[in-house]
């Protein structure tokens, strides 16, 4: 029992944990940014506050007592619950705060992810977001407490935030006119636009039953970002392709647009994010990343259980 003038800090209550669970003194240095001489000292005085034997030691390392297993039993549930607890603060309102520099790729750069931002300077308002698209108009006037770069990239090597399904769609006008594709193949005979930096040779790939189909073609227009070869479709002048399912979802559901493939899926985008930050802002990114897929997720539609 602890006697009742004796104190013990959070500090080492968590020096205990981490030599319970890894049986040595060094990783727990390590882990904790403790030297390992001070990790002995404060566990020896816990067992000396305790009037218990809360490990065995040797040359290897340490190993719990039955006294040592029944105390980390009975503290683990409360440094649990404290580390929940200094989770959520990290995403209170009052430390989220901070001038951010946003790079947005041509492709996400749309009222929806326009909203998100504004959404987030609204129910934070110590966050402040520019926003630059080009590479060009890129000028740094200070320096920012974060940067943070939005890009679609189908790069295999990519950071992998989230998965943006694409889908390949046409105005209910403009199939009745000039027929409903029945494979990829056949986008050959018609209007394809799409959207990119290249207006010559593109390629569109597909995948049905695990076989990828890869299809060159020259689209008829190449527009700078998804948006607006989503807007051509609507306008039943031809089919776009790929079109990220997060912005033609509401059209399909209205009945506006149609899938031309559902039988087949195109390749999925990944939204990567990259930042750079001031150390006192280490806890933002994370916390938008959180936000990113939570938003990102709202705009699917609800898949079947």
């Amino acid at each position: 029992m602890i006697r009742d003038d004796a104190h013990v800090d959070l500090e080492t209550w968590e020096l205990f944990q981490s030599a319970m669970e890894t049986g040595s003194l060094l990783q727990s240095s390590r882990m904790t940014g403790v030297s390992p001489s001070t990790v002995s000292r404060r566990l020896k005085r816990l067992e000396d506050l305790l009037e218990l034997q809360l490990f065995y030691r040797d040359n290897t390392g340490v190993y719990p007592t039955a006294a040592g297993k029944s105390v980390l039993a009975q503290i683990r549930p409360i440094l649990n619950e404290i580390n929940e607890i200094r989770s959520s603060i990290t995403k209170d309102d009052f430390q989220l705060n901070g001038d951010f520099l946003v790079y947005l790729d041509t492709v996400l750069c749309c009222p929806l992810i326009l909203e998100f931002f504004w959404s987030l300077e609204s129910k934070f308002p110590r966050l402040f977001f520019d926003f630059f698209t080009s590479r060009l108009d890129y000028s740094i006037q200070a320096v920012p407490d974060v940067f943070l770069e939005l890009t679609l990239t189908k790069k295999a090597d990519a950071t992998t935030v989230a998965e943006i399904p694409s889908v390949t769609v046409a105005s209910p006008v403009y199939l009745e006119e000039k027929g409903l594709p029945q494979s990829p193949e056949d986008l050959i005979d018609h209007d394809v636009v799409t959207f990119g930096k290249e207006e010559n040779l593109h390629r569109a790939t597909f995948w049905s039953s695990g076989t990828r189909i890869s299809i060159p073609f020259v689209p008829t227009v190449c527009y700078r970002n998804a948006t607006s070869a989503l807007a051509s479709a609507l306008r039943g002048q031809a089919i776009a392709l790929p079109v990220p399912l997060m912005l033609a979802a509401a059209h399909i559901n209205k009945g506006e647009l149609v899938n031309v493939f559902p039988s087949f899926s195109s390749p999925t985008f990944f939204l990567q994010i990259q930042f750079a930050q001031k150390l006192q802002n280490h806890f933002i990114a994370p916390y938008l990343v959180e936000e990113m897929k939570k938003w990102i997720k709202s705009f699917l539609p609800a898949t079947e259980p």
